[in-house]
């Protein structure tokens, strides 16, 4: 107890209760898929359109996942996870930057892999900044008026004029003395001696004037012809703050190092894709850049040098690789603490890479049903300036980029079993549900019928899975495209429309009869007849009602189980265990007596009134919608001896009502209309 000697008034906190039950957020989504460019083999958060357009590039002509993220985005969703998967045949675009002398000094390469890169060109400017003449000059430093604009490890040219031969040497700077206004390139202190330390040259006269100027280096990125990113003042040193692998390279910032056993499990001269796939997750809001060099001298700080200026450099080498995509590339696999980095980057891709984000609740991967396709490339026409302006330049239109590289089309058998995985994952997590697209042909094809769709079906039973049937036809967004409309998976749209009815109403709400944006119509045209066939089996179906626009018109499971019949029902139980476990988590060696049993029950039991409130569970009253137990009748004296404690909860969760009948009859006088809601049939 606190003592107290002065008088006055004091505030003492003495709150004993526990922080209420929030309900998690359940409308977050993970997405599978091929796109332009971006980090593959990581789950990058996404929270707009324009975010996903600056990460992985915008509409692709060989992946189905820019128009779903769209479409996700467009019909109500606000923030999801994107993983880019990467075949084994993809390469990454560089080019080497040389020094004057012809060494190679550094390698560019665009941010990822993928033919966007070819697109890239880069052009190194010397910049010199800073100029001083020399007042007094020895082989080891030399005194200025002003030392401002130099700095440590900083490159320097020293220039002077001895009878009309211009002699220059470069020096990288160990010290910098404010007091003195020495600038030092051979100190005697080995604590901060550089590996360039030495004495001047004898072609440098002491006694002659010498003016002494800085040496930097301005990147600039274009991509196709357009200007991008410009990194100013870079230096050539690692032991210099502006180096340029540290500036440049700042794809690195956008992960945070995933370190086992103390380290960070990163190579010393890492690849693109070794760095993103060695990273833990995204930061939110972070970007990549469209570069990044990487350093090729074995002894970057040993010689002060000068880069070449050949002009614009332009990338080459890159490739999509989407032939050599594998079903075990939208599969991946889990990945163990003792896992070597070799199978880090082998298994952590695709769905895996979903596993570490926990977050998400919905889970699609739309491109296994891809269908290559080729995209006319029209050259745009040549730009003719205007004849008045004082420039003799020709401005050339910027070259096409060329995704040549198709990929294949998967089996149903491929289908079925990454369909199958990410059923498993769900099952495994315990904390999402899939959304699994039907294949093209059952989509398609109407000779087909329904058949092939129903035998898909059959493939699944679980509590952890929804079907939504047919696809789905948007306005085509590639310009030169041979047809107006392109059909898409519908787990886009699904997706969308679900996060919509959660953050509206909640997840208690069956996602349902609600028009979709970004639709032209669907592939398949379903009667009264085949609807209620595919809605008896668990097919959610997609349909355009009269006067009612294109709408969602199922909400079920693909589970054979009629406790677990509808979606909400198994989405609203993930909501409340997820959102249970997270917050009793104190309880965790608390005293295992009646206050702690009173505290849980009394934290679950308001959590549960206010989901009773909204409609989320069944009954007139809070006890015919749940109860809470958690008392000496289900937590007995062995159970305590033990360590244990038991909270037992069960909740009537609020079923949808699929079918409205109004019953028309004749009385004796008149016509009588009854109206009466009946639930779905088993």
């Amino acid at each position: 107890m606190a003592t107290y000697e002065t008088p006055g008034a004091y505030i003492e906190r003495a709150d004993r209760a526990q922080g209420g039950i929030s309900r998690l957020r359940t409308d977050i989504a993970g997405f599978v898929g091929i796109a332009e460019r971006g980090p593959a083999r990581r789950a990058v958060a996404i929270e707009s359109w324009k975010q996903f357009n600056a990460v992985f590039g915008g509409f692709f002509p060989h992946g189905y996942l820019a128009y779903v993220v769209k479409a996700f985005f467009e019909n109500g969703g606000r923030r999801c996870w994107v993983v880019r998967v990467e075949g084994k045949a993809a390469l990454t675009a560089s080019a080497v930057l040389k020094a004057s002398a012809g060494a190679p000094v550094w390698r560019a390469e665009a941010e990822s892999s993928g033919a966007w890169g070819n697109g890239l060109s880069l052009r190194l400017i010397e910049v010199r900044r800073v100029a001083r003449r020399a007042t007094r000059v020895t082989p080891d430093f030399a005194v200025v008026d002003s030392v401002a604009g130099f700095s440590r490890a900083g490159t320097v040219e020293l220039v002077q004029d001895k009878g009309g031969a211009i002699v220059r040497e470069l020096r990288m700077l160990s010290a910098v003395d404010s007091e003195s206004g020495k600038l030092i390139w051979n100190i005697g202190d080995a604590a901060l001696r550089l590996q360039s330390d030495a004495p001047l040259a004898s072609l440098i006269d002491p006694v002659l004037p010498l003016r002494i100027e800085t040496v930097s280096y301005q990147l600039q990125v274009s991509k196709d012809g357009r200007p991008w990113r410009v990194y100013d003042d870079l230096a050539l040193s690692p032991d210099h703050p502006r180096y340029g692998p540290k500036i440049v390279n700042g794809v690195g910032s956008l992960f945070a190092p995933a370190s086992r056993g103390g380290r960070p499990p990163q190579p010393e001269r890492e690849s693109t894709a070794e760095l993103v796939a060695f990273g833990k997750r995204s930061r939110i809001g972070a970007l990549p850049e469209p570069a990044r060099l990487v350093e090729l001298r074995a002894a970057p700080g040993a010689n002060a040098v000068r880069l070449a200026d050949p002009g614009p450099v332009v990338l080459t080498g890159g490739a999509d690789g989407l032939s050599s995509l594998t079903t075990q590339d939208f599969i991946g696999a889990d990945v163990a603490l003792d896992d070597s980095d070799a199978a880090i980057l082998a298994n952590r891709r695709g769905t895996a890479a979903l596993g570490e984000i926990d977050e998400i609740s919905l889970v699609a991967v739309p491109d296994i049903h891809i269908q290559p396709r080729m995209v006319e490339i029209v050259t745009p026409p040549r730009c003719e300036p205007n004849p008045c302006l004082p420039t003799e330049a020709v401005i050339l239109p910027p070259p096409p980029v060329v995704h040549g590289d198709l990929p294949p089309r998967f089996p149903d058998a491929a289908v079925e079993r990454v369909m199958r995985a990410l059923v498993e994952h769900c099952e495994k997590r315990h904390d999402r549900v899939a959304l699994i697209d039907p294949p093209f042909a059952a989509s398609t094809r109407d000779r087909l019928g329904v058949a092939a769709v129903r035998d898909f079906r059959r493939l699944f039973d679980s509590t952890f899975a929804a079907l939504y049937f047919p696809w789905i036809e948007v306005h085509e967004q590639l310009p030169h495209a041979r047809l107006p409309a392109l059909p898409i998976p519908p787990c886009g749209h699904v997706a969308g429309q679900i996060a919509a009815t959660d953050l509206r109403i909640g997840p208690h709400k069956a996602p349902a009869n609600t028009p979709l944006l970004m639709a032209e119509r669907a592939t398949f045209a379903i009667d009264e007849a085949t609807h209620g066939l595919l809605n008896s089996e668990g097919i959610n179906v997609i349909r355009a009602v009269p006067g009612r626009n294109l709408r969602i018109a199922g909400a079920r499971l693909l589970s054979s189980n009629p406790e677990f019949r509808f979606l909400n029902v198994r989405r609203l139980l993930l909501m409340i265990e997820r959102s249970l476990e997270s917050a009793v988590q104190w309880a965790v060696f608390e005293g295992n007596d009646w206050l702690t049993r009173a505290k849980l029950a009394l934290a679950a039991d308001s959590f549960l009134r206010e989901l009773w409130s909204r409609g989320a569970l069944m009954g007139s009253v809070p006890a015919e919608g749940f109860f809470v137990r958690c008392d000496e009748t289900n937590n007995p004296a062995d159970a305590r001896n033990r360590g244990e404690l038991l909270l037992q909860i069960g909740v009537a969760a609020s079923i949808p009502f699929e079918f409205v009948v109004l019953r028309i009859g004749r009385t004796g006088n008149g016509f009588e209309i009854t109206e009466s809601i009946t639930e779905a049939a088993a």
